[in-house]
């Protein structure tokens, strides 16, 4: 009898479980700034719940943790709205983990930041993990801006275009439908 209550038990809360809606992560706009000692990516990341109840959920924002990469640091995220609403729960040189709340129904705006030491001649942000939100995203724009005087060796991802002002060469990226196959990585010399 205890074991058909459990097997009972256990065949509800997996259907609660596999009904639970995620948000629909469709957009993010980021700005990378690369100098010859750090990389800053700063950016918007968009939410829909097309569901008729309110979605929580802890995510995890990854940082590249090799022997290239330093310590993480000025990590940040807040939610849209009025007022503004901290969502960062804890951050480490590895991963951040942000708390994300969306409304049924609705659209929520985040924005993370982060500044990562570099140590060798390589910046990168994990791309890739969006895999897991099971969809690609509908649109991406991405500026990467770099000193005129550091010398980009070659990049993960070519960029539409680009153009130099005020002593920086900044890059442009639009995509639409995109399902990232490898992390965004610059190479670089000083």
């Amino acid at each position: 009898m205890n074991r058909s209550i459990f097997i009972l038990l256990l065949a509800v809360f997996s259907a609660q479980y596999l009904t639970a809606q995620i948000p629909d992560f469709y957009r993010e706009d980021l700005t990378f700034i690369l100098d010859d000692s750090s990389f800053t990516v700063t950016g918007y990341y968009y939410f829909m719940n097309n569901s008729e109840e309110d979605e929580k959920m802890d995510m995890l924002y990854p940082f590249p943790g090799n022997a290239d990469y330093g310590k993480v640091t000025d990590v940040y995220s807040y939610i849209y709205g009025n007022p503004l609403k901290n969502a960062l729960l804890y951050y480490n040189d590895k991963a951040a983990i942000i708390n994300l709340e969306v409304k049924a129904g609705k659209v929520t705006t985040i924005r993370i930041g982060y500044t990562q030491e570099l140590l060798g001649n390589k910046a990168e942000y994990i791309l890739t993990s969006t895999k897991s939100w099971g969809q690609s995203l509908k649109e991406v724009n991405y500026t990467l801006i770099t000193p005129e005087t550091l010398n980009i060796d070659s990049l993960s991802y070519p960029p539409d275009f680009s153009n130099t002002k005020s002593g920086k060469t900044i890059y442009y990226y639009h995509k639409v439908n995109f399902m990232p196959d490898r992390e965004f990585e610059v190479y670089f010399s000083r």
